[in-house]
């Protein structure tokens, strides 16, 4: 035991720590796990709840921050300009006719900011990933469940489901070779299966090696991805595949690549023989014109565009888009064709939607923010080499999410779904978490020393 410990321990710190310690553990698990409900609802029963329950974790971990005296970390660029956007959005949100139904969207990012800015730990961090690993296996195993046992989720498990109707709309997907399992629908499936990915390929580059188990799980969440048909979520492990392939120094890095491609090709061909049905995201990619995946949106996009041009500096006001979605002709015949009595699923990309809602002075920042935090863990990597073994899950982790944020932002609504919202969030916690950890300290000061001074605090 040395000095410090031992004078410590004198003081009768140890026993009090140990409270402190195990209450905050316990308060980072639950909101641990209810960030996980979050991401995984699908369309369970807890799926209409996702937004409150976002809400609720940023709000436990709010209350870890104040009882066990956490560090907090908003003392970077990253924090000050991410709330100067969350203040702006705020602000334009009461410019919205509907602040009501909007307000919503800010107290989203209200929360996920204090995510963002907590002081968890390495143990925090890597427990949320063992839990999503956990999870997202469970949803992707119901995903072949699902094609051999056609009416597991459209009757035995019925109940789990938001509402009984479903079943017709799990039903007509079906129809057409795309399966869901519990998440009940199609992009709620690919999510699931990209995070088990993500959480391999993380674990395979980190140890420089693949073992049996990440085979078998990234067998199983391909097989989930393709029967999901979502083309754009199959495409995202492959090109962020590169980025890792970046940020490791992989001798033979090209030969390697290309022979992890046709090894991934001849797998691919392999299944879709064996599950015809598998071939549909295949055929998606490759037939784009009889795709009907973004049918409309360059109207959603028309939309935002008139918003911008109304008011370019400010905005027209954050989450208002739906509102002037419902107004334009165009997006009222497309709703016509596709039965929708109202518009509610916003305009399919970040960046358009951000510009017509906020402005060029809600916009840059928040763009310039995003991006910032990006390139900032694309140069950790020169920190790799320092980090243990868990440390380079959360940065691979953490980057993979940026890159997928961004990639996906363009034709998805990452910036208004709380699943989205809070993974983002949580891998930007990451980044700033590792930043903390390697930045130069002018004073190196002994751990013992820096528990002793916390503790006196508690």
């Amino acid at each position: 035991m040395s000095q410090y410990a031992a004078l410590a321990r004198s003081r009768g710190y140890g026993e009090k720590t140990g409270r402190v310690i195990k209450l905050k553990d316990i308060l980072n698990f639950i909101s641990m796990m209810i960030f996980a409900a979050v991401i995984f609802s699908g369309t369970t029963k807890i799926a209409p709840l996702k937004k409150e329950l976002l809400v609720v974790g940023g709000m436990v971990c709010l209350v870890s921050f104040f009882i066990t005296n956490q560090k907090i970390r908003i003392m970077n660029v990253t924090a000050v300009i991410w709330l100067y956007v969350i203040m702006y959005m705020l602000a334009s949100s009461m410019l919205n006719s509907n602040m009501s139904k909007t307000i919503i969207y800010v107290l989203m990012y209200m929360a996920s900011f204090i995510v963002m800015v907590t002081g968890f730990s390495k143990k925090d961090y890597l427990m949320f990933i063992k839990i999503c690993e956990i999870f997202a296996a469970v949803f992707c195993a119901t995903v072949l469940l699902e094609f051999f046992i056609r009416p597991l989720f459209t009757n035995y498990l019925i109940f789990l489901m938001d509402t009984p109707s479903r079943a017709a709309s799990i039903r007509s997907e079906m129809k057409i070779g795309i399966f869901s399992g519990l998440s009940g629908e199609k992009g709620e499936a690919s999510y699931a299966a990209n995070i088990l990915i993500s959480i391999q390929l993380c674990q395979i580059f980190v140890r420089r090696k693949a073992s049996k188990k990440n085979i078998a799980l990234l067998l199983l969440a391909v097989f989930s991805l393709l029967m999901s048909g979502k083309r754009t979520m199959l495409m995202m492990p492959l090109v962020i595949t590169l980025a890792f392939f970046f940020v490791n120094k992989i001798k033979g890095r090209v030969f390697k690549l290309i022979a992890a491609a046709v090894i991934v090709g001849i797998s691919v061909y392999i299944l879709t023989m064996i599950f015809p049905p598998l071939a549909i995201t295949i055929d998606r990619i490759f037939n784009s014109s009889s795709d009907d995946m973004l049918t409309g949106r360059g109207d959603l996009w028309n939309v935002c565009k008139n918003m911008f041009v109304s008011n370019p500096l400010f905005g027209r006001g954050f989450a208002s888009f739906n509102t002037f979605a419902n107004r334009d002709y165009n997006v009222n015949v497309m709703m016509a064709i596709q039965n929708h009595e109202k518009w509610l699923f916003h305009a399919h990309s970040l960046y358009y939607q951000f510009l017509g809602e906020l402005g060029l002075f809600g916009s840059i920042p928040a763009f310039s923010v995003i991006l910032y935090s990006c390139i900032g863990v694309l140069r950790l990597r020169k920190n790799m080499d320092q980090m243990s073994g868990g440390e380079k899950i959360i940065y691979h982790f953490s980057l993979y999410y940026q890159l997928w944020f961004i990639i996906y932002g363009f034709t998805s609504n990452v910036g208004y779904y709380p699943q989205d919202l809070i993974m983002y969030f949580l891998c930007v916690s990451m980044y700033l978490y590792l930043k903390h950890r390697f930045k130069p300290m002018r004073k190196p000061v002994p751990d013992e020393i820096n528990t002793i001074q916390q503790e006196e605090y508690v």
